[in-house]
């Protein structure tokens, strides 16, 4: 019998019978232009709607009690997901093709004596189904033979790609190119005109040694106790040393220079592995000369018998981010701080075990009155526990710093560098650079574009700054 899948579990599953109704296309709106004295209309374009799916079903129940507790997880079962995204429905009948999309309109049943029956109708926003996401490298300096310019969409319909980039050698310029269209980043420097450092990386630390390492001079709220170890390519706390509060380990590194205009990554992670009784406060700082705190951030749980990490970046005094997000919990992800002039730029966000970031915070602020413009010339590191409680697993991954340097509109600056990684995503029209928003890098006549049915062939450009994959569904009308 030949049913349907939605949200992960058959129709089998709640016993029902389906019966598929499918039509050829969405509906259809056609826009045309009346132009006096021509006679009809000037034809626009034609638009797709959303798609309606419309699926007879019926089921037959033991007795009363066991027709209402079908109905009952029915109503489990098809209540409409918070993300479309989740609302993945696919047919027997065409099983290589998939649907997003939500029940829509009434969902009564008839009953005549034990059987039930009724019509669901299923609601596509996106008229398109989508088939199985495929990859393929399209361009690698380092093999050259192992990359395919040419990519196949086979299905019936235009498809929009999301480009994952490792950048090799730093450039001004990261362009790929269709037959009908591009989308770039940067612009390209002249022979007369070379590009200019406009980030510079000054402190690229793994975590891996203690070396350059000392005990941190200064944290808010808590003593510094214990001591740092470092394994797993991360520092942790090998004993947190004792005390009534906030307590443990903490460690400082003077950068090359103190800096002005900057942005720094730590990468950092506060896990309770579902262990509600785990508390801790893992925390970074950006320091001037003096020691004195220009910017503080941190993720801590401090709730007794509940999971909840809170998300904190404070600017001098100021709290820019300062939230408690179930999508937190058990982070494993980083911490943005950039300064550049008077702006100011934070954000949180994890990232999974793929490396995609995700459950992104950012915010801007502007220091209107110069109060934060202090130089940075340490960073710090800190993990606490608190009293004797049971601690969360928290480590310090890694921090990068760089140096934003003066550059005049005139010149071109580097805009990417050797390790970053690159997302051009063409579904939500957005770019980032090792996780975070760099839609301001796109050249603006530039469009994120879609491979139509058939054979594309395409281009990067230069061809030897950067390893490209693409990823895109099979798209059908």
């Amino acid at each position: 019998m030949s049913g349907l899948t939605y949200k992960g579990q058959h129709s089998s599953e709640f016993g029902l019978v389906i019966k598929t109704k499918p039509s050829i296309l969405p509906p259809i709106s056609t826009k045309t232009t009346e132009i006096p004295g021509m006679p009809g209309a000037y034809y626009v374009r034609s638009e797709r709607g959303v798609k309606p799916i419309k699926v007879p079903i019926g089921f037959v129940a033991d007795d009363y009690q066991d027709y209402h507790t079908r109905l009952r997880r029915l109503a489990a079962w098809l209540a409409p997901p918070k993300d479309i995204k989740d609302g993945a429905l696919i047919f027997d009948t065409e099983s290589y093709k998939t649907d997003y999309a939500v029940l829509d309109g009434s969902t009564d049943i008839d009953r005549l004596a034990r059987l039930g029956k009724g019509t669901l109708t299923f609601l596509c926003p996106d008229p398109d189904s989508f088939g199985q996401e495929r990859t393929q490298t399209i361009n690698d300096p380092n093999n050259p033979t192992k990359a395919g310019k040419v990519i196949t969409n086979g299905g019936t319909a235009e498809t929009k790609p999301v480009f994952r980039a490792t950048i090799l050698k730093q450039t001004p310029l990261l362009a790929i190119v269709s037959p009908d269209d591009y989308i770039q980043l940067g612009k390209p420097a002249s022979v007369d005109q070379p590009a200019v450092q406009g980030k510079e990386l000054i402190l690229r630390d793994e975590m891996t040694t203690l070396t350059n390492w000392t005990t941190g001079s200064y944290i808010e709220d808590g003593v510094i106790a214990g001591s740092m170890t470092t394994g797993d390519s991360h520092f942790k706390a090998s004993d947190f040393g004792t005390g009534d509060g906030w307590h443990g380990p903490a460690l400082e590194r003077s950068l090359s220079e103190a800096i002005q205009d900057f942005e720094v990554d730590f990468y950092l992670s506060n896990v309770s592995s579902g262990d509600p009784k785990k508390i801790g406060r893992v925390e970074v700082y950006l320091l001037d000369a003096q020691g004195n705190v220009v910017a503080k951030a941190g993720i801590k749980d401090a709730h007794q018998d509940y999971i909840l990490n809170r998300g904190y970046i404070r600017i001098g005094s100021k709290f820019i981010i300062n939230e408690t997000k179930n999508i937190w919990n058990n982070f494993d992800g980083m911490i943005h701080i950039q300064r550049d002039g008077k702006r100011w730029i934070v954000g949180i966000g994890q990232i999974d075990e793929n490396g995609d970031h995700h459950a992104r915070h950012y915010e801007t602020w502007t220091d209107y009155g110069g109060e934060f413009q202090s130089k940075v010339a340490k960073v710090e590191v800190y993990i606490g526990k608190y009293a004797d409680y049971t601690v969360s697993d928290m480590w310090h991954g890694a921090v990068y710093v760089y140096k934003h340097n003066s550059i005049s509109n005139d010149q071109v600056p580097y805009i990417l560098q050797p390790d970053d990684e690159v997302v051009i995503d063409h579904r939500q029209r957005k770019v980032f650079v090792n996780g975070k928003d760099a839609r301001n890098l796109k050249y603006f006549p530039s469009n994120y574009f879609k491979l139509k049915p058939g054979q594309t062939e395409l281009g990067v450009s230069p061809a030897d700054v950067a390893k490209v994959d693409i990823e895109y569904p099979e798209a059908w009308l």
